[in-house]
Parts: C-alpha cells; structure tokens; sequence
C-alpha cells in the first residue's frame, strides 16, 4: 500500500463526530486540571450562585435571600435545578458546584456542534466547533467566548440551552404546525428563565427563520403570536412578582451598568473582523445558496441583534437617560453570543476553502495551526489566573470555615453586617461567606445587589452600625427571631458577643439587652 493511499484512508477515518469528540476529551482534561485543588469560587458570580441555590434548599423558591421581603432578581431555573439534584449527591452543594462547570460545560460545545450540523452541515459545524473552543478561547477569556470554560457560571450554563433551542426552533419554524409553536414557545420561555440575554436573542431567531421561510403572512403573524404567547407563560413567575412590586424599574443600575474588561480589550476586535470579512467573502462566493433558507435568516438576526446591542453599548458609554438606560444585564453577554456566531461563518468559510484546496496541503497547515491553538488553550492566561485565585489562600476570596458556621448555627433569616472592600467589583471574603450561605446582608456588594431596590440608603444603615456606640434597635427589629450577626475582621469589634473565630474573622450575636430602650 503506497503512502499516498495510507494518507487517504486516514483522512476518511476522520469524521466530524470524531474531531468533536476528541476536542470533548481535551477540555475535559483541562477543566478537571484547571479546578483540581480550587477551594473556594475564583469568580463573584459563582458566590452569588450558591446563595440562590442555598436559598431555594432553604425554602426560599422565589425570594432574594439577601433583603427580607424581596422578590428574586436573577433567573431561577438554573438555581432552582442546581438545588434539586445537588440535593440527591454525596458532596456538599458546594463542593459540588463548585466543581460542576468542569464536566456540565462540556455541553456547550456539544451542543454547538449539534446545532451548527443543522444549520451548516456536519464538517463546517465542526471546524466552528474547534475554532470556538481553541481559537476564539485563546484570544478571550472564557467567560467571553460561548465555547469551554472550566468554571461553574450561570451565563455558562445557559449557552448549550441556547444552541439546543436555536437548533429545535429552525425544526419547528419549517412547518408553521400547533406542536411546532409549543416547542419554540417553550424554548424562548425556559431560556429566558435560565439567562436574559439568549431568551432575547431566541425569539429574534425565531422570528427571523419563521419570516424567511414564509414571509409576512396572516398564518405566520398568528403562529409567532402562539409562540410568543406560550413563551410568556412560562415567564409569568417569574416576571409577575417584578412587574407588580417593582414595576421592572431598576433604582440600582450599577449591576447591569459593569462594563467587562473584555469590552475595552483591542483582542476583542479580532473575531469581528475576521467575521466579517469571511461573511463578506462567503456572499461573493454565494455560500449562501447553498444553505436552508431558516440558516440565513438564523444567522442573519443573530449576528445584527448582538451588532445592535454592541453599537447601543458604545455609543451609551457616557449616558445613562432615556434609550440609554442600564438594562438589568451587562453588555458583554451579547459579545459572547457574537462570537459563536462568527464561529459558525468561520466553519462554513473553512469547510468550503477545504472542499476546494489540496487536502494534503490543508491537513498539514491544519495541524500546524492547531498545536498552535492547544498551546493556547492550555496556557490561557485568564483560566491560570483563576486557577491560582480558587486555590488560595481560601480566606482572601471566601472564609469557608464562617460560610460553613454560619450554615450549621443560624437560621435562613439571619440578618449579617459585614465590611466591604472599596472595590465595587470585590465582594470580600466575610460578605462572600453571608450570600454563599443564603443569608441576609443590611447591604450587599454594591455589583451584586438587587438592581430593583435602592443601595445607598442600605449601605449608609451599614456604615451607621459599625460605627463605635451605634444604636443596634433598628438591626435587632429587623433582625426579628433570626438573630442578627456581626461578621469581622480580627482587630474589628462591636457591642456584641464574638461566638465563632475564623483565621481571618469574629463572628458577633448581637444580644437583646443590646437594644437601648428609652426611660
């Protein structure tokens, strides 16, 4: 057998499924390293997660665990999910979730697959596939590209949701039938209880993929309306509560008005630019014919909804009044879900370069580039960073031994006064074990507070009670039989009695003879 007849029959043993599955085993090799030996959660968000959960554990399905009477903010069905089968494991919930992004965000590039085979064909879905994970990963953080990351995120969770719906939407919006308006209906109205942002930029897919394969018609108007309908129920929960108590005014913008680095990063501009110069290449050689009418309209919307809210950003950078007001989540989200659909003009481009080039010319260049990229992807920079951060020294991220003591001696509606550090972005180790445990704050971080009740006035009660002499009445009123608590630094102390000491910290009880009564 010649080395040219070698050489084909190893190029036939390469299928898609195969590469997809190989770059499946590199992640999960790098996210198992990545975490192994992570103690306490690298990323804010990640506390923020495990409070909610603990929240729903707790008996709090709908509640913001950190304000007495507040209804939840953030989208419950993650959470809700997270504290039913966290509650079937052997592990804590959270050692468990902690280390759960390492294996569940395998999903998101399988999906992305599984997706992309629908709308562009088996081999371009997976050269988009190995480009999102390794190229596009390697040029931004893993929080800001929707291919792999080993952390355990919401945001993260959420991207093989959105693939798997785009996927079930391009089925449904063929054939216009009553079971095809179920299912994209309740793809937009699950998605929207996961994550904001791809539950946005569903229904726009939806609704482009339904208008390029039948126009403006009556029957297509009434099956979006069918579909918008039942997209609505599912969000009545949830919404309803924010709608009759807060009007969905937001009075705290600072959450939704956190700009990520990635935003003001010139690497950013790579993806883009190279998206678009491939779009532009793959019109003029008239790809597009060759796709379904649903993957145009599809990839269409995608691309102009996250342009749109990208152009909105930057050109509201310096105000917040009128079509430029803080939406409830941060802008960088759709640079995320931007960047999967570049992948996806990326894969096309390549599979039809491939399709006219020498294949042995392309199967060297390839796996030249390819070292190149598991180089990359290996040493990411950011993961490193975030690796060091969650292996310690645990007490500058989170005091687990206070997180652990306040879950086993206080009860859910315990009520916490903590320091926080000047860094809006920071939560600080004594705050960060209080929202972990689901307990109640006077004034969470700034970032991660409830963007529908006003902060400043809470962070000035905050400050008043952790002034030497301050009157505690109004905290033991709140506090009700809960109790109310101090958390502290070492060398910090308050009228109250210290009940638990940590390598970092003092936990205070404020008792009742604390409350000054008048005469």
């Amino acid at each position: 057998m010649s080395a040219q007849t070698r050489g084909t029959l190893a190029l036939a043993a390469i299928t898609p499924g195969r590469v997809v599955a190989a770059l499946l085993v590199l992640c999960a090799i790098k996210g198992l390293w990545l975490t192994t030996g992570v103690v306490v959660p690298p990323d804010p968000d990640t506390v923020r997660d495990l409070g909610f959960i603990q929240a729903v554990r707790d008996g709090n399905w709908f509640g913001d665990p950190a304000t007495e009477g507040a209804w939840r903010w953030y989208p419950p069905l993650l959470h809700n999910l997270a504290a039913l089968l966290t509650a079937a494991l052997p592990l804590t919930l959270y050692d468990a979730w902690l280390h759960a992004g390492a294996l569940l965000n395998l999903l998101t590039p399988a999906s992305f697959y599984w997706m992309n085979c629908r709308l562009v064909g088996r081999w371009p879905a997976a050269a988009a596939t190995v480009l999102l994970v390794l190229a596009f990963g390697a040029a931004l953080p893993g929080d800001a590209t929707a291919g792999y990351t080993p952390w355990t995120l919401t945001p993260a969770l959420a991207w093989p949701l959105f693939f798997v719906s785009v996927r079930l939407i391009a089925g449904a919006a063929e054939r216009l039938r009553p079971a095809g308006t179920v299912v994209a209906g309740s793809a937009v109205g699950l998605l929207f209880l996961a994550h904001t942002v791809p539950s946005v930029l569903l229904a726009g897919l939806l609704t482009a993929a339904v208008v390029t394969l039948h126009g403006v018609t009556r029957r297509s108007a009434l099956w979006l309306v069918g579909a918008g309908g039942i997209a609505l129920l599912w969000t009545t929960p949830f919404l309803l509560p924010l709608l009759l108590a807060y009007r969905l005014h937001i009075v705290h913008p600072d959450p939704g008005a956190w700009v990520h680095p990635v935003l003001s990063d010139r690497l950013t501009l790579l993806p883009t630019a190279l998206g678009l110069f491939l779009l532009a290449w793959l019109v003029r050689q008239r790809a597009w014919a060759h796709l379904p009418r649903s993957t145009v309209g599809i990839l269409g919307a995608w691309i102009a909804l996250c342009g749109m809210f990208l152009v909105r950003h930057y050109a509201c950078s310096d105000n917040r009044d009128g079509v430029c007001g803080v939406f409830v989540v941060a802008a960088h989200h759709y640079l995320v879900y931007l960047q999967a659909a570049w992948a996806t003009v990326a894969g096309l481009a390549l599979a039809l370069l491939w399709r006219r080039g020498e294949p042995a010319h392309w199967v060297r260049s390839a796996a030249a580039v390819l070292v190149v990229a598991l180089i990359a992807f290996f040493a990411d920079a950011e993961d490193l960073a975030y690796r060091r951060l969650g292996q310690g020294p645990a007490e500058r991220v989170l005091d687990r031994a206070a997180y652990e003591w306040i879950l086993a001696r206080t009860e859910p509606g315990a009520l916490f006064v903590t320091e926080l550090p000047s860094n809006p972005a920071d939560m600080g180790p004594g705050a960060a074990a209080v929202i972990a445990a689901g307990r109640r704050l006077v004034a969470p971080p700034g970032l991660h507070s409830n963007p529908y009740l006003p902060w400043t006035s809470r962070n000035e009660q905050r400050l008043a009670l952790l002034k030497p002499g301050a009157d505690l009445c109004p905290l033991l009123r709140e506090a009700g039989e809960d109790g109310a608590f101090f958390l502290l630094p070492h060398g910090r102390t308050v009228a109250a009695a210290p009940v638990f000491d940590t390598a970092v910290h003092t936990i205070y009880r404020v008792p009742e003879r604390s409350c000054r009564r008048p005469p």
